[in-house]
């Protein structure tokens, strides 16, 4: 590995800065203070990053942030500076690797350690709350270990102040998919303490059980079953681990903040009666039932946006009472991005249709139809289906279908009618499509001879780019 990055020059009270770790958006250093001989870590922004305002306000938001805590358990930040127009932050060096590292290589942690280290974390958070600050980005990469076993809390590049409206989504996630708390994946513009407590709920899962809580195909299915889906534990589970530890972690990852510990102080008194060291759970303490689990179905956080009629079908209901389902209000009818072969006619009740955590419209009409395109292509779902009421509908195989239309030539006339509809528009957007790319291509041909004649330089070109959102700024820097 080598020692120095070419484009980076001394660091005052630094000796040599040898490289340690690079991301997206930062070379991590390790060096050593010459004004005490003390070892400390060097992050600086890279140039890519450089050219995204956004990253940068978050580099200095994390630096803001870690100077102004001070506790044991979280990554102290010292100074911060800029070296070549690049800022830098200098923190306390940590040798030891992740608690992701670690169970990556060794497993599930025993029960006993799992609770000592998330207990050190809830204080960090307990500390930083006092102070004003939500992490928003707990996950087991930014818990590092120190020497025995201390845990230290780091990356504080999302965390903000809760009275600080200035941090907004923006339609674009912060955070990690795996552990967002659904009040950040749905894009809520309030994000409080409880945030963290749904993020350590799931990181604490994931030392005990060795993989995340929630796992889809996709990205997108990750963050739509962070709203739809329960915590469950495997049946050896159920006999290994204790029952305040399955409460604990229930009401840590409540879909609803309401319904979760409301402070870190709740967490702790749970904790140590999870660890034995209490006779009795904190006197918030629910009993774990389904309402622990299921989002408010009102969701005033997650703006509806109706998708156009035309996008669902409304067609008689097969008379099949052997078809008939009754669903409760949280059932998945089906998830986004994977496979299903089945139909469903909504009866009655409501229906919210999801893609990648956020909800694209709620269906109530009688006699929608849900999945046919997908299940007589065979194809994965584009989307997830789930009641928000309790619901009765019609299921029926896709390859069932053919025979119910033979014997309803209504329904089959309606169904060819609106595949017609659904051709014709296509055809539409498609020529509209060809129109816009064409426009694209004399743009980016115009621009790949500016750039050849010097007329405009790599950065220009990126902006132009950007502006037209088709372009990585960080790509000109290369």
């Amino acid at each position: 590995m080598r020692k120095t990055a070419s484009n980076i020059s001394r660091i005052s009270d630094l000796g040599e800065l040898e490289l340690i770790g690079r991301g997206g958006m930062a070379e991590v250093f390790r060096a050593r203070r010459t004004s005490d001989g003390r070892l400390v870590a060097v992050k600086v922004l890279t140039e890519e990053a450089m050219q995204h305002p956004n990253f940068v306000r978050r580099f200095e938001r994390e630096g803001e942030t870690l100077t102004a805590l001070d506790h044991p358990h979280i990554v102290r930040g010292l100074r911060t500076g800029v070296v070549r127009g690049r800022p830098y932050l200098v923190m306390e060096y940590v040798p030891g690797a992740s608690v992701a590292d670690l169970v990556q290589h060794s497993g599930p942690l025993p029960l006993a350690r799992a609770l000592a280290l998330t207990t050190q974390v809830a204080q960090a958070l307990q500390y930083a709350h006092g102070k004003g600050f939500v992490h928003r980005d707990v996950k087991p990469s930014n818990i590092l270990l120190a020497d025995d076993d201390h845990a230290k809390l780091s990356d504080f590049g999302l965390a903000k102040l809760e009275d600080d409206s200035s941090v907004t989504i923006d339609g674009s996630l912060l955070g990690t998919p795996y552990y967002l708390a659904p009040e950040q994946i749905s894009g809520s513009p309030r994000i409080d303490a409880r945030a963290d407590i749904y993020s350590l709920g799931m990181t604490l899962y994931f030392l005990l059980v060795g993989e995340p809580a929630f796992k889809a195909p996709t990205i997108p299915a990750v963050l739509t079953r962070h709203l739809t889906d329960e915590i469950r534990f495997a049946p050896e589970l159920y006999k290994r681990l204790p029952e305040p530890v399955i409460v604990l972690v229930r009401r840590m990852a409540a879909k609803q903040p309401e319904r979760r510990y409301q402070s870190m102080d709740e967490v702790l008194l749970d904790l140590a009666w999870a660890r034995g060291e209490a006779d009795e759970p904190c006197p918030c303490t629910l009993p774990a039932d389904r309402d622990f689990y299921l989002l408010d179905s009102s969701a005033e956080h997650a703006p509806v946006r109706r998708w156009a009629e035309q996008q669902h079908l409304h067609l008689p209901l097969p008379d099949s009472p052997h078809h008939r389902i009754s669903v409760e209000a949280g059932a998945v009818l089906f998830y986004e991005d994977e496979p299903s072969s089945e139909i469903y006619w909504l009866e009655s009740g409501r229906v919210e249709v999801l893609r990648g955590g956020r909800r694209l419209a709620v269906l109530d009409e009688r006699g929608t139809l849900l999945g046919e395109l997908a299940a007589l292509r065979g194809s994965p779902r584009a989307v997830t289906a789930r009641a928000i009421s309790d619901c009765v509908l019609v299921r029926v195989e896709s390859a069932e279908l053919p025979h119910y239309l033979a014997e309803h030539p209504d329904v089959l006339r309606a169904l060819l009618r609106e595949m017609a509809e659904r051709i014709d528009r296509g055809n539409h957007q498609v020529a509209a499509a060809e129109e816009t790319m064409e426009a694209l291509r004399r743009t980016l041909t115009t621009i790949a001879a500016a750039l050849t004649g010097g007329d405009m330089t790599a950065p220009e070109a990126a902006a132009l780019l950007r502006q037209l959102s088709l372009f990585d700024a960080t790509i000109a820097q290369r």
